[in-house]
């Protein structure tokens, strides 16, 4: 059973989280998750059976806060760097310049540690996070402009199961419309057109939904060394043009 204890709001500083009883996960490792794929910088240490966040609103000042954020959340989970056998982060799509800061902490950290990473798809853990009820969800990210990530998911007997891919739209697919989606997620700019999924609503990603789908990747021994923890870009995702 999970005894919860958050604060949040919109002040910069959400300050730490400290959670005591979460049956799930495997009481023999310790976890750094890492989430700064959007407007949030979270990060959150899951070792025995206590969890540790830290989570700020930062908008795009994570690269200023994340280390400092990390030294913070190691003292206080008393678990030094070395410590860590996990580090997971959200590894896209989403915030091109976030999901690099995320690999690379995460990246270092992992090697530092000898430890195994997993990257973690953002629009899973955006599904995770929103909870619908319904079985077919689309999820939506905005990107930049008018331009939003989107990706389907079924829900099966053992969990969601990606039926689209992400991928990178500046309007409704036709073959997504007249279906029967829901959406969830950044709600686009373009959403009022005859056949759009309806909207259900948007959810922020912290570390610890990052934390709770990379433990089911690493039990399931779904994990990879820190040269492979790779941010996942989608076609059309970076900013850069060839010149």
């Amino acid at each position: 059973m999970l005894n919860e204890r958050r604060n949040v709001g919109n002040d910069p500083v959400y300050g730490f989280v400290q959670v005591e009883g979460f049956d799930n996960i495997s009481s023999m490792t310790t976890m750094l998750a890492i989430e700064t794929s959007g407007a949030l910088c979270s990060l959150a240490i899951w070792r025995d059976q206590e969890r540790f966040e830290d989570t700020r609103n930062v908008d795009r000042m994570h690269n200023q806060v994340v280390l400092e954020m990390l030294d913070a959340l190691t003292r206080r989970a008393q678990v030094a760097p070395q410590d860590f056998e996990v580090v997971a982060f959200g590894a896209g799509p989403g915030s091109f310049t976030g999901v690099r800061i995320a690999a690379t902490v995460a990246q270092s950290v992992a090697l530092a540690a000898s430890a195994v990473a997993v990257p973690v798809s953002s629009s899973l853990a955006l599904l995770t996070a929103v909870k619908p009820t319904e079985d077919k969800v689309l999820v939506t990210t905005r990107s930049r402009g008018d331009a939003y990530y989107i990706a389907g998911y079924s829900r099966q007997d053992t969990g969601w199961e990606l039926v689209v891919p992400d991928a990178l739209y500046g309007s409704w697919p036709t073959e997504l419309l007249h279906h029967d989606w829901i959406c969830v997620g950044d709600r686009p700019s373009w959403e009022a057109v005859e056949g759009a999924p309806p909207w259900r609503g948007a959810g922020n990603v912290n570390a610890s939904h990052i934390a709770e789908l990379a433990m089911v990747e690493f039990e399931s021994g779904r994990a990879c060394g820190p040269a492979e923890a790779l941010p996942r870009y989608v076609g059309g995702d970076t900013p850069w043009r060839p010149v």
